[in-house]
């Protein structure tokens, strides 16, 4: 009894349950591409427009037990991440995957991102677990 495992039906589900239960968020960074100011001075840094692309996201507070057990984690690993929020964003559609330099913008302010999880069984990102701080 052997059933190939469908990793983009997965992702499928997994973007329906997160639309439907998540909230509106957006993540925004600086142009990784972008051209320095001045050459002379990198200090100064690029000059570019960030980079946005609205979702929705699951949130789970530290202090949500119940929720942070089912998604494999603890307060108390969050506490040694400095994290004060989980967040599941789906794998499918990004035009580019969260990282650490990511910033997430929601209706109660903006989050940092400390790290990054990914759920990835097979080719397709199913999930991005992002532990978060303000």
């Amino acid at each position: 009894m052997s059933a190939a495992f469908d990793a983009a039906g997965l992702a499928s589900v997994a973007q329906t349950l997160i639309a439907y239960f998540g909230r509106a968020i957006t993540l925004t960074r600086n142009d990784p591409a972008a051209a320095l100011a001045d050459n002379t001075k990198p200090w100064l840094g690029p000059v570019s427009t960030p980079l946005t692309q609205s979702m929705k996201a699951v949130f789970a507070s530290a202090t949500d037990k119940d929720t942070l057990a089912k998604l494999g984690t603890t307060p108390e690993m969050l506490a040694a991440l400095g994290a004060e929020a989980v967040a599941l964003v789906s794998g499918t559609g990004l035009a580019w995957a969260p990282d650490p330099s990511t910033r997430v913008v929601d209706g109660s302010g903006g989050w940092e991102i400390v790290k990054v999880g990914k759920t990835q069984p097979g080719p397709t990102p199913i999930v991005y677990t992002l532990y978060l701080k303000r």
